[in-house]
């Protein structure tokens, strides 16, 4: 249920970057990728269980915690590509 209403706040926020960053023939394969992203990140998020079982939870936290703070420091650096602009529908 909460994974269902942080989708539904983050969505229309998500599609309207896609729609900023990539230009009219790219977007719908962009759209595609970031919801792939979310399936794959709650299908992921399940090996957690098998990392706890064999290590523990607390060594299971601080495995997904190191792994989740690589990955923001590299986005953290990544640069943001220039926006398009879009053309104005009347």
């Amino acid at each position: 249920m909460i994974f269902a209403v942080i989708i539904s706040a983050c969505t229309p926020v998500c599609v309207s970057l896609i729609t900023d960053f990539y230009p009219h023939e790219k977007r719908g394969q962009m759209n595609s990728v970031y919801a792939f992203g979310i399936y794959l990140g709650a299908g992921l998020s399940s090996l957690t269980l098998l990392i706890d079982e064999q290590v523990g939870w607390r060594n299971s936290i601080y495995i997904v915690s190191f792994i989740s703070g690589v990955f923001g420091l590299l986005i953290l650096f990544m640069s943001n590509p220039p926006r398009t602009q879009r053309p104005i529908v009347t």
